[in-house]
């Protein structure tokens, strides 16, 4: 990036949380991040692990775990954390998003209903779809190439990555007395909650009658498929390729890794982790770590 920062403005909004306080004679000019195995002067660097080879560090500031031992120069700055990798995270989105600009509008080559009603904060686009009676809230973002389907309700900071689809019908059928396939029309919609994320290529479709929700601060990454009349609650992670099917639950806070399935109608309680290719069939108790096909828990967070 062009742009900088300086270390004293990071360390500002850390004040605290640091494992010591660190005093600066000239403060630290920072133009950017550099991965441990390749650092660069003027950025930031981070390690999860205590042994480093300080004679490779060219970053001048390295984020590193507590117990640490010091380096033999004073040639960069050395930030002890309990949870470097935490720290690492709040500190490159602070440099990103201080640096980066603020988009907002409507691009020229997108089409919006007339009864959409987009805050003037907001962004949408090139080539999306916005259908009729969408809502779209303060600084939200729907990215190039995405449809949002009609009555879908988009809150405050919420992210659309390009090539999504929300607030489509979803896959519902019956079949008539000639066994042939009757679509089930879905006349809901969808709600998405403040702080929430979309990823690429993800599905999130209306519900059947009522509503699908993506709740506050919920995380759906890349290729996910979200079906008809689906919850998922606040600051759940949902991770590429999963498959989350109708009128499921997900809980506050839980992890569903990349490939697994969850049937329809399943609960799956707070805090649980749904392991790498699970496939869920039965709800899931708060807490839990489930593995497997079919999913199995196989033991307690409480016991990790």
């Amino acid at each position: 990036m062009g742009s900088h920062m300086y270390l004293s403005q990071f360390l500002q909004v850390s004040a605290g949380r640091l494992h010591e306080n660190i005093t600066l004679d000239e403060d630290v000019l920072i133009h950017g991040f550099s991965p441990l195995s390749e650092t660069r002067g003027e950025t930031i660097s981070w390690s999860r692990s205590e042994d480093i080879n300080w004679s490779e560090i060219r970053a001048s500031v390295i984020i590193c775990p507590i117990a640490t031992p010091p380096p033999p120069s004073s040639s960069f700055v050395v930030v002890r954390t309990e949870s470097p990798r935490k720290l690492f995270a709040e500190w490159l989105n602070l440099f990103v998003t201080s640096l980066a600009p603020i988009l907002s509008g409507i691009e020229k080559t997108a089409v919006v209903h007339s009864t959409a009603k987009i805050h003037s904060t907001a962004y949408v686009g090139h080539f999306t779809v916005i259908e009729e009676d969408v809502v779209i809230g303060a600084r939200s973002s729907v990215g190039h190439h995405s449809v949002v389907g009609s009555k879908t309700v988009i809150g405050d900071d919420v992210v659309l990555k390009p090539h999504c689809v929300v607030g489509e019908e979803g896959f519902g059928f019956e079949r008539d007395d000639n066994n042939i396939p009757v679509r089930i029309p879905h006349i809901g919609w969808v709600e998405i909650k403040d702080h929430a994320e979309i990823g690429s290529f993800t599905t999130v479709c209306r519900g059947t009658l009522g509503a699908t929700w993506i709740m506050n601060h919920a995380k759906v990454d890349d290729h996910v498929h979200i079906a008809h009349n689906v919850v998922i609650n606040a600051r759940a992670m949902i991770v590429a390729c999963a498959e989350i099917s109708g009128s499921t639950e997900i809980g506050q806070d839980s992890w569903v890794a990349p490939g697994s399935v969850i049937r329809d109608a399943i609960v799956v309680g707070r805090d649980v982790v749904i392991g790498l290719g699970t496939i869920v069939t039965k709800d899931v108790p708060d807490g839990s770590i489930v593995f497997g096909n079919p999913g199995r828990v196989r033991e307690k967070k409480s016991n990790v």
